[in-house]
């Protein structure tokens, strides 16, 4: 008689976890989930809550107790003054607690571009995670994602109140955009495959590659009012995002990361897997998520 495979997640209040959550319940699956606030999860006999942090070994110890298979992201600390150091504490607390656990296999949330080094910004700390895990366990699939459709939903201000997006990258510089929506039952599908072996990645690139002025367009048509586009200098993108709230280091590291996708990333749209299929395009994904969020708020 085959046992009931138990499946361990981080960050399940995130957008992705919130769905892969429902998807591995769905599944007939026994899932723990590991968080801070545990006890805002609904409640399901297939589901045990571990309250505790990525960042304490013993937490994620508990997290990995009688689990299978772990689903590990590694959302940022917005506020660290050391961000890089802090998603190394956190692929050194995973690392530490595979290594003494049952669990077989890990599906890791990493993103496009952490197969390069320090000059892709915040996309580093997602390499310094997976060099860890990569250590840890024999079977480790890097799900390296393309830029979240959702990111957009950081405009819902700007675009209600200045009728724009700004960004440091030129308006006609195309690149991938992916729904976390489609994020989530590409991990979910990934999990529940016992089939793959070995150390492996996957680009998870979505639909097709979109430029800024294209997204702004798009936008604009669904919510009925034209929303321009402007090029910042980095500065100017620095201040502004200090000015909402981001931590220095944060801030800093996501601007560069935008300065990379200008400088031109690797051409990832040749790697595109046409046998892929894809739930959301941007259109669906501002028709379905951004525009009814943004009408509950003006």
């Amino acid at each position: 008689m085959q046992t009931q495979r138990t499946i361990a997640i981080t960050a399940p209040f995130g957008n992705i976890g919130q769905l892969l959550l429902a998807r591995l319940q769905e599944a007939g699956v026994a899932v723990r989930a590991l968080s801070r606030n545990p006890q805002n999860l609904a409640c399901s006999p297939q589901l045990s809550k571990i309250s505790g942090s990525i960042q304490n070994p013993a937490d994620v110890a508990r997290l990995l107790d009688g689990a299978d298979t772990l689903f590990w992201a590694t959302p940022p600390d917005f506020q660290s003054p050391d961000l890089l150091a802090w998603y190394r504490q956190a692929g050194e607390s995973a690392a530490s607690a595979l290594s003494t656990s049952s669990v077989r296999r890990v599906v890791h949330l990493s993103s496009l571009g952490a197969e390069l080094g320090s000059e892709t910004g915040l996309i580093y700390g997602h390499r310094l995670v997976e060099e860890q895990i990569s250590e840890a366990a024999a079977d480790v699939m890097q799900l390296r994602c393309a830029y979240f459709m959702e990111n957009f939903l950081t405009c819902l201000m700007s675009i209600g109140d200045e009728k724009r997006i700004c960004r440091p990258v030129a308006a006609g510089r195309a690149f991938p955009m992916v729904a976390t929506a489609d994020v989530a039952r590409i991990a979910a599908d990934v999990l529940l495959d016992e089939s793959w072996q070995g150390r492996q990645s996957m680009d998870v690139l979505g639909p097709q590659d979109l430029s800024l002025a294209q997204a702004v367009q798009i936008l604009s048509e669904e919510l009925g009012e034209q929303i321009s586009y402007e090029q910042l200098e980095g500065s100017l993108c620095l201040e502004h995002l200090t000015n909402i709230g981001l931590g220095a280091d944060m801030a800093r590291l996501l601007v560069r990361s935008y300065e990379w996708i200008e400088g031109g990333t690797p051409d990832y749209a040749a790697r595109r897997d046409p046998a892929q299929s894809w739930q959301q395009d941007f259109r669906s994904f501002v028709r379905q998520t951004f525009v009814p969020i943004f009408s509950a708020l003006h």
